[in-house]
This record gives C-alpha cells, sequence and structure tokens, in this order.
C-alpha cells in the first residue's frame, strides 16, 4: 500500500512538473505576472545579438549596381535595480560599399550617494582603434521611480497606446525551458498612437511637428515584430526576438527614389533605386539573478563631464 502512494505521489511531482504551460492563460493574465515577476528581480544578465544585411539596388536602365551594407553587432549587460546601476560593453562589425569596420564600446551608468545618475562612455574610432570616455549626469531622472511606473502598467494601458498583446495558443522550448510565446507588432499606427498619448500628457502637438511628419511617413508599411519567451514556471522573461517580416518598403523605397532623382543631372538618364533587406534580427537572452558586480575604471572616473539638460537644451535651440 505505501508503495502505491510513494508510486502515486512521484507520478504527480512528474506531471506537475511537464505542466507548467496553462492554456487558460490569458495575454492580459500573463503580462501581469510577468511585471511581477520582474518586479521581484533585483539584478539581470542579458546577452544581445543584432544583425541587419542588405543593399540598396540601382539601375539607370543600362548599368545596375547595388550599395551593400551589413552589420553584425554583440552586446553583454549586467543590470543591477537598487539602487539602479548598469555595464554594457559591445562589439559592432560590418561593411558599407565593400569597405569593413570595427569598433567596440563600453558604458556604464550608476547612482550616486546624493541619487544622481551619471552616464559614462567609451566609444572606440573604426579607424585607429582609440577612443575616449565622455561622462553625462541626469540630474532629476529617478530611474528607479520610472522603473516602479512601468511595473504597474497592464495589458490594457499598453492597449491605449496602441500595443496590442497576443498569446500562442502552443508553448515554445527555449533552452529546455517550456516557455509562453507574447507578441506583438509596433508599426507606424503605433507610434501615432503612441505620439498623440505623449501629446496629451506634455501639452505639445508633436504629431503635427513636420520632422515627426516625415519620420512617420518613411516608417509607413514598416513593421517591428515582437516576441517575449516567457518561463512557464517563473514568468519570467527568457528571450525577446524582433524583425521586420511582413514589412512594406514601398513608401521608403519612394523617398530613396526621391533623393537619388535630386542627385542626377538633366543630361542623365532616370535611375531607380531600390531597397532589398536580407536579413534584421535582434535576439536578447535574459537571466535574471546572474548579473555580476562592477566597477566603473578610473579613467572613465575622470571623463569630462556634462549634464544630459545642456544637451537637451542645445537641441531645442
Amino acid at each position: 500500500m505505501k508503495k502505491k502512494i510513494v508510486m502515486s505521489l512521484a507520478a504527480l511531482a512528474a506531471v506537475s512538473m511537464l505542466c507548467g504551460f496553462d492554456s487558460a492563460e490569458t495575454a492580459d493574465s500573463l503580462y501581469a505576472k510577468m511585471s511581477e515577476a520582474s518586479a521581484e528581480a533585483d539584478n539581470v544578465a542579458a546577452d544581445m545579438t543584432f544583425a541587419i544585411d542588405g543593399a540598396v539596388n540601382i539601375d539607370d536602365g543600362s548599368t545596375s549596381s547595388s550599395i551593400g551594407f551589413k552589420v553584425d553587432s554583440t552586446m553583454a549587460m549586467d543590470c543591477f535595480l537598487d539602487p539602479p546601476s548598469t555595464k554594457i560593453d559591445a562589439t559592432i562589425d560590418g561593411s558599407l560599399m565593400g569597405q569593413s569596420f570595427s569598433m567596440k564600446e563600453q558604458a556604464y551608468t550608476v547612482t550616486g550617494d546624493d541619487g544622481v545618475m551619471t552616464n559614462y562612455v567609451y566609444v572606440e574610432d573604426p579607424s585607429t582603434g582609440e577612443g575616449q570616455w565622455q561622462a553625462q549626469t541626469m540630474e532629476g531622472l529617478d530611474l528607479a521611480a520610472l522603473s516602479e511606473k512601468t511595473t504597474n502598467v497592464t495589458a490594457a494601458d499598453l492597449a491605449e497606446w496602441g500595443l496590442t498583446l497576443e498569446l500562442a495558443p502552443e508553448p515554445a522550448d527555449v533552452d529546455g525551458a517550456e516557455c509562453y510565446q507574447l507578441s506583438t507588432v509596433i508599426d507606424s499606427t503605433t507610434l501615432s498612437t503612441v505620439l498623440d498619448k505623449v501629446s496629451e500628457l506634455s501639452g505639445q502637438d508633436l504629431a503635427n511637428n513636420e520632422n515627426v511628419v516625415l519620420a512617420l511617413s518613411m516608417l509607413d508599411g514598416l513593421k517591428l515584430n515582437v516576441v517575449y519567451y516567457v518561463d512557464a514556471s517563473t514568468y519570467q522573461t527568457q528571450k525577446v526576438h524582433m524583425d521586420i517580416e511582413g514589412s512594406d518598403f514601398t513608401n521608403l523605397n519612394a523617398m530613396i527614389q526621391n533623393l537619388l532623382s535630386g542627385f542626377a543631372s538633366e543630361d542623365a538618364p532616370q535611375s531607380t533605386a531600390e531597397l532589398a533587406v536580407n536579413e534584421f534580427a535582434i535576439d536578447i537572452a535574459l537571466a535574471y539573478g546572474e548579473a555580476e558586480e562592477f566597477t566603473v575604471p578610473e579613467e572613465a572616473l575622470s571623463a569630462p563631464s556634462s549634464d544630459v539638460s545642456d544637451v537637451l537644451s542645445e537641441i531645442d535651440a
């Protein structure tokens, strides 16, 4: 009898381990659990890869040419939430018109004893391999409060901002972990809705700004597909994937065509230009509780410093 009980309990335990995915879960309830799980974590490590490969193909009726471009980038990030601090190491390799380039970047964001955040950035010149540190303080930016506000955002709030979440009916496997797939699409309509909301909150009519209108017209037809892979047992996001599959480049190609026409002479034959994107993908792997402690280098601490508000005032001017 005891043996049967033990076997039954073992079977029940095995079944419970296999039943992390709940088909009754909804996008709204899952997003709420994701937000709660991320709020409970005090640090996260992230590894990101970005790849883009494409070309602008030009044809004047008699000859054709192609301006190719390619970028492959990797980024490792360690992020602590209390107090907010982040370290980023990035490498960027690419080519444009047959010329290759490679560069490295480093960035640290730390919170001082006075609560003021400072960002230290090192950017390497790809032609010389040398670089320098720059520092920028961010007076008035309370990242902890901002994080708390975003944690309390619901799926319904996102819908008001033009972001609709969809939950796949079947689980996905991510490195052996059973995961929910929660997806959304960001396009020009989404961005217009966001601008309307920001305009409403700020009192500024951003949607009718000529630069904003031009940017939105360039993006019309493009869409960014975002998929979150959420661990079915912990509700922590394990992976994020982004691509632009299904995008329509008609409007962007028309703008490239107009730009090309502006450089053509009256005697030259009219050329056509078309953008072709073979690959555009961003993948982010997240590991909660696995960030490594870091120290800002002395050369970064001694770098010349400015305040972000001064930079913004120069842009406004």
